[in-house]
């Protein structure tokens, strides 16, 4: 490689550190999470960190992670605990230990996984890769991303529909709210009254699910009456703003909940009235993240509370099924991983990045058919000197481009 494009790609270091269900518990999330209308600010912050040259950052439910490049050679925590301290000025050292971090191809192999579904708490579950897709579109409306992070990203949208269409991953419609109204289904009978709060894709996914199941006495809460009513007529059901939702708690026997408000919406004294009323007990259940509901203090047979902790420990054994379909989608995602290097290595050259993307599908291709006659070990070590022999090939252009280049300055 020519020696200002190894100096170019040292500069050019490509990041992740998030955390997510994986690595800690609800209660240790929230304290941590940045809600959607924070992201806008979050990007600018993130952005005038020295160093920072691009970012994107993915808010879910589940996982909070920033992709990012940048010129220094730190590690990927300190820039994140700078990025706390000017968006929160919070010290988030004791709390290291909860994150992740990844460099290079490994960034985008994880982020070919997120978007496949294959690191969510609901394995193969279809929301994860529309909030990548919109994770990106939002850095994108404001030029957070730039050239190694929009190849990352268009990678992972290529995994993620390869392994939806070519394995059984994503089999189904499979999501967070759908999974935790099957928990509910076991708990109460299809003429309870429910009270959703929040109008997000998770409920109205819910709210689907509930009534394709029966589940018709719904009722709908938002901070914005208008949104309310407006999921509410899909429904045939009522809408309304939080003000005097303590009047429709008391009517409900389940609240589900899930809205971006950065504290509780509904109060442990709210809660504590509603468990006055002796009607057979109260559930809750509560998908945001920090939680929506404030139970602090209370309990009782009469009080049932769900959340995405326990929806966690219930998916463990049905997940076990998906992760058969593992070593296929491991496959399709290393491909992407493959590309990308192969561009990342020549990207400072637009003819040299192209052919190195040329040659690595050839390279693929050509593996595929051998696949049905090579052992796995066979496979392995083809698999090792094809890649050696096609860095070997890439270092002839790149030697007398280096030539070219040299003369012309001259």
């Amino acid at each position: 490689m020519a020696e200002n494009q190894m100096e170019k790609t040292e500069r050019e270091n490509l990041l992740i550190c998030g955390i997510s269900h994986h690595s800690a518990s609800l209660a240790e999330r929230e304290q941590l999470q940045v809600n959607r209308h924070e992201l806008p600010k979050a990007l600018k912050t993130f952005m005038s960190i020295q160093g920072v040259t691009e970012v994107v950052i993915l808010s879910t439910c589940n996982r909070f992670e920033i992709y990012f490049c940048t010129t220094k050679n730190d590690r990927a925590i300190d820039v994140l605990y700078r990025f706390y301290r000017k968006f929160r000025k919070l010290d988030i050292r004791p709390l290291a230990h909860l994150f992740y971090t990844k460099h290079a191809s490994s960034v985008v192999r994880h982020l070919c996984r997120v978007a496949s579904a294959m690191d969510s708490l609901v394995l193969g579950e279809t929301q994860i890769i529309g909030q990548v897709r919109q994770a990106y579109s939002l850095a994108c409306s404001f030029k957070t991303p730039g050239k190694i992070l929009h190849k990352a990203f268009h990678a992972a949208f290529r995994a993620g529909k390869a392994v939806r269409s070519e394995t059984a991953i994503g089999a189904g419609q499979r999501s967070v709210a759908g999974e935790a109204v099957a928990i509910l289904r076991e708990k109460v009978p299809p003429e309870a009254m429910i009270l959703i709060t929040g109008v997000n894709q998770n409920t109205k996914l819910a709210a689907k699910c509930l009534y394709d199941a029966g589940y018709h006495n719904l009722m709908f809460a938002n901070r914005t009456k208008y949104k309310a009513e407006k999921l509410a007529a899909q429904f045939d059901a009522d809408g309304f703003s939080l003000d005097g939702i303590q009047d429709k708690l008391n009517q409900c026997q389940v609240l589900i909940s899930c809205t971006g408000a950065p504290d509780f919406i509904i109060s442990a004294d709210q809660v504590a009235k509603r468990l006055e009323i002796k009607d057979g007990g109260f559930v809750i259940v509560d998908m945001a993240v920090p939680r929506d509901v404030d139970t602090t203090g209370i309990s009782g047979k009469n009080l049932q509370v769900i959340d995405l902790q326990d929806l966690k420990n219930y998916l463990e054994l049905q997940n076990l099924q998906r992760k058969a379909q593992f070593p296929p989608a491991e496959q399709l995602i290393e491909r992407e991983v493959s590309m990308f290097q192969a561009w990342l290595e020549t990207c400072e050259d637009p003819v040299l990045s192209n052919i190195a993307e040329e040659f690595e599908q050839i390279r693929q291709k050509k593996l595929a058919e051998l696949a049905n006659d090579l052992s796995p070990e066979e496979q392995k070590k083809m698999d090792d000197f094809s890649r050696k022999l096609v860095r070997q090939m890439l270092s002839v252009p790149k030697k007398y481009l280096t030539v070219e280049q040299s003369r012309e300055k001259q």
